[in-house]
């Protein structure tokens, strides 16, 4: 088991200007997951073993009411987090580097105080006998990219952090991380977009943020052609990125009546 904790300090200030008040300014928190790395970098099945919401005094948010998990290779299959680690209980997930996102936790903005100053645990999975196993090691997580959305009928702002965590995770590990808000409360007012796959691509962000959005691409080796940007729709999702084609040509689909013998897909320019 491993803790991740993040800050997200004082954001009643930074988003609206003032407090939020419970019950008064209707929306959720959301809470987007996505795995970087893994113990194993070959595992197929990654692992979360729960989560717990702490406001600025220390006390358990999500333990009076739970944060509720999604996932989004199955969107219809969804759970209530555990707000501790329960040995054997873990939510497991495809591993797709080209996902979005890997667990999604929601919670109202109901369930907080007036002052929205908290901090998120993030807890690893255990196995039924208290101890992982080589292969059950292997699929924790060393590395989380961390979204986090606060939506009202007023005002949206957005956040994003990484968390990494090294050691052995047969046993019991802890990492922490600061959320890393700008230091001008303006950021947090700009909706911002999500680094997309970049596998084809050269990418440097100047700046992901929708009002200011500003993205130099390049292809990557093996490709070609005139890469570009295109800014999201939505503030929280990926920004598109195109004009990349492999310089390799692809192998037709029917060779019937043919005796092929691939020696170099290479374009000749």
């Amino acid at each position: 088991m491993w803790l991740a904790i993040m800050k997200f300090l004082a954001l009643q200030t930074l988003v609206w200007g003032a407090k939020i008040r419970r019950g008064k300014v209707p929306g959720y928190l959301q809470i987007k997951l996505k795995a970087e790395s893994f113990v194993d970098p070959l595992t197929t099945v990654g692992e979360f073993g729960g989560a717990k919401l702490f406001d600025s005094g220390g006390e358990c948010i999500s333990c009076k009411s739970p944060m509720m998990w999604s996932l989004e290779a199955t969107p219809s299959k969804k759970g209530t987090v555990n707000s501790n680690v329960v040995p054997g209980q873990n939510i497991s997930f495809p591993v797709n580097e080209n996902s979005a996102y890997d667990v999604m936790l929601d919670i109202p903005l109901s369930a907080l105080e007036a002052k929205v100053d908290f901090s998120l645990q993030i807890l690893s999975s255990v196995a039924a006998s208290g101890t992982n196993s080589p292969e059950e090691q292997g699929r924790q997580v060393k590395s989380w990219s961390v979204s986090l959305l606060l939506h009202s009928t007023q005002q949206k702002a957005f956040v994003k952090t990484g968390v990494t965590l090294s050691g052995d995770f047969s046993h019991a590990l802890m990492g922490e991380s600061d959320a890393g808000l700008p230091e001008g409360s303006k950021e947090l007012h700009v909706p911002s977009c999500l680094r997309p796959d970049t596998s084809n691509y050269t990418v440097t962000e100047l700046s992901i943020t929708m009002k200011r959005f500003a993205v130099t691409v390049a292809c990557a080796a093996g490709y070609k052609g005139q890469g570009s940007a295109n800014i999201c729709l939505k503030a929280g999702e990926a920004y598109s990125l195109a004009g990349c084609i492999s310089e390799a040509c692809a192998a037709p689909s029917d060779v019937t009546g043919y005796k092929v013998n691939q020696v170099d897909l290479t374009e000749l320019v």
